[in-house]
């Protein structure tokens, strides 16, 4: 008879992989409110523990307890509605020969969703920070399926710097940042075509209900129409969240709207559309976006030219730090982002004034 433990380790895995403040949020929420899977809210967990336990392949009961342990200290776990006690005998029960990603699905299937389930045939993870660490998310889970969810890289850029989530303000460095995610993206997608699908969020908002529908063919499960409703349920689910990650997701008590789509068109500055055009837009129209501006002048290509140059510099130092572990990364690029970047832009805008 087959173990409660190895059919949670037999049910497939899917990612939703995207740059931060693309809608990652909502679609989480739609597919958690289906009843056939889980898909916690976010939390760095597999990226924080991989450094440790990746390699291991046979486990005792030491390893996983410690595994348990270190589980507790990651980042945003804490906000989990789980049944601890639960949570650490399953761990346990997973000892001898297993992989990382199966200890990995334990932890997701034992998230307590606030939407009702029945039989669980797939669990899923969000977390904008694997958008930059997909080889690491593949490698761990090759069998995996990955939506990818785009955003218009303006809005992206406009909603980036209204809720701060970028430690600065430039517009060169987070469009050259959208970019390189969206180029890392398409090569293993045309790698690995079936185990990818991307949608954008402007069509998931406009259509919620033709695109939830291609999203449940792609992973194999009937489509439900109460994925619709999840917002009736989602401050439940609120009772977790603090009240600064509770503003960031407002717009989820209200059923699924495109209010949010194409507010560049009002609420940016020319110069930073023609700013964000000029470095992500030709790459975008692979996606469907169609630029505003498609003539700049050399003299705008030398003065965009600093900010090009420190988003690659930064890209370049976190690629370098493949060989630590995910906590030390973690301090290194908070180090990164609030000094290094800083001290750049500080010498950029003595010679250059973006806005």
């Amino acid at each position: 008879m087959v173990s409660e433990i190895n059919k949670i380790k037999s049910i497939p895995f899917f990612f939703i992989i995207a740059r931060p403040r693309s809608g990652t949020t909502l679609l989480r929420t739609l597919l958690d409110a289906h009843s056939n899977i889980i898909i916690p809210i976010e939390s760095p967990l597999i990226l924080h523990l991989s450094g440790k336990y990746k390699n291991i392949r046979v486990w005792n009961k030491k390893k996983l307890t410690d595994f348990y342990n270190d589980l507790l200290n990651v980042l945003d776990f804490n906000t989990w509605p789980v049944d601890h006690e639960k949570l650490r005998k399953d761990i346990l029960e997973c000892e001898g020969k297993t992989s990382f990603s199966s200890i990995c699905k334990v932890v997701h299937y034992n998230y307590i969703s606030s939407y009702k389930k029945n039989e669980i045939k797939y669990l899923g993870d969000k977390n904008p920070r694997h958008s930059n660490t997909m080889p690491l998310i593949f490698k761990l889970f090759p069998h995996a399926k990955y939506i990818h969810l785009v955003r218009d890289y303006r809005d992206h850029i406009l909603s980036m710097t209204k809720t701060r989530l970028a430690n600065i303000s430039n517009i060169v460095v987070i469009a050259y940042r959208w970019k390189y995610s969206a180029k890392k993206m398409d090569k293993f997608k045309k790698k690995y075509p079936g185990s990818f699908f991307t949608i954008r969020y402007e069509d998931l908002v406009n259509n919620p209900s033709c695109y939830l529908k291609n999203i449940c063919d792609f992973l194999e499960i009937p489509y439900e129409e109460t994925m619709l409703d999840s917002y009736r349920n989602v401050e439940e689910a609120y009772k977790t969240y603090t009240k600064e990650r509770i503003a960031f997701y407002g717009k989820l008590t209200e059923p699924v709207t495109n209010s949010r789509s194409n507010l560049w068109q009002t609420e940016m500055k020319e110069i930073d559309i023609k700013i964000a055009d000029s470095i992500a837009g030709k790459y975008a129209g692979n996606l469907g976006y169609i630029r505003k501006y498609k003539k700049y002048g050399i003299l705008f290509y030398l003065k965009i030219l600093p900010g090009i140059t420190v988003a690659k510099f930064v890209y370049f130092l976190h690629n370098s730090l493949g060989i630590f572990p995910y906590g030390i990364k973690s301090r290194i690029k908070i180090f990164i982002s609030l000094y290094l970047k800083r001290i750049f832009l500080k010498i950029v805008s003595l010679f250059i004034k973006f806005r």
